[in-house]
């Protein structure tokens, strides 16, 4: 288990500051955006989730969701490679 930092006052903003050492060990910089999220499995603990985290989760999330449309068409091969197609064909660009 990772040690504690701490403790940090909270600002009247409610604000906390973020330790360099920390910022640094997990590359974040200025203006990088983040998530909150309070812990299902750890009560009273905040999770910090960065925003391509939450976006790779969401885009895994639509292609599930379009696989699963597709399987219930006539023809899920055909919408499956199409939807393929589309998703290298919007990386390469």
């Amino acid at each position: 288990m990772a040690s504690l930092d701490g403790p940090h006052p909270l600002s009247s903003k409610l604000q906390i500051r973020l330790p360099v050492k920390i910022a640094r060990s997990l590359s974040i910089g200025p203006g990088d955006e983040f998530f909150w999220r309070v812990s299902d499995e750890l009560p009273g603990i905040i999770q910090l989730v960065p925003a391509e985290v939450v976006e790779r989760r969401y885009a895994v999330g639509e292609t599930l969701e379009r696989l699963d449309t597709a399987s219930a068409s006539e023809d899920p091969l055909t919408e499956i490679a199409e939807a393929g197609e589309q998703d290298c064909s919007s990386t390469e660009s």
